[in-house]
């Protein structure tokens, strides 16, 4: 990995262009930059929730890239940049409607003061609802990467037939 020496990346990216274990290593460097920037922005209460948050996706990512078959793995950045994509745009369409039908049945029951209460205790639990979230995201990112892979084991499969 280069930290300085462009000459010798731009010589190495015009010939042979990176492995998938070069690849990976610019990308968590540049991940990890990423998230300690975006730790130290805030207050102090949400540092914690900032610092499990990306604690929680730096491992992901790299349980991720070991289940793409790590340094052997192929297309590691087209998998995990269009899946990343799918997923979170149907996690945000479940979350919302999830939260939204809960606001309204709270609403109906309870009233407009009973859902203050609800998105106030909601926000100072923000912490643990970050953390379910991404947990959950990542889960299903492991899910779907697999079956990317055996999908391919079995394209292949037939192929050699």
């Amino acid at each position: 990995m280069y930290f300085i020496r462009i000459e010798k990346l731009k010589r190495q990216l015009s010939t042979q262009g990176l492995t998938m274990r070069e690849q990976f290593q610019y990308f968590m460097a540049l991940l990890l930059i990423s998230y300690l920037k975006f730790v130290a922005q805030g207050d102090a209460g949400q540092v914690w929730s900032k610092i499990s948050f990306a604690l929680i996706s730096l491992v992901a990512v790299i349980v991720l890239y070991f289940r793409n078959g790590g340094a052997a793995g192929e297309r590691f950045f087209e998998r995990y940049f269009s899946l990343s994509w799918v997923l979170y745009v149907r996690f945000v369409v479940v979350l919302l409607s999830v939260f939204l039908s809960f606001c309204i049945g709270v609403y109906l029951v309870g009233g407009l003061q009973n859902l203050n209460v609800l998105v106030t205790k909601m926000k100072s639990r923000q912490f643990w609802w970050s953390d379910i979230y991404i947990v959950l995201f990542y889960w299903r990112f492991w899910v779907q990467l697999g079956k990317v892979r055996m999908m391919r084991s079995a394209a292949g499969s037939l192929l050699s037939e």
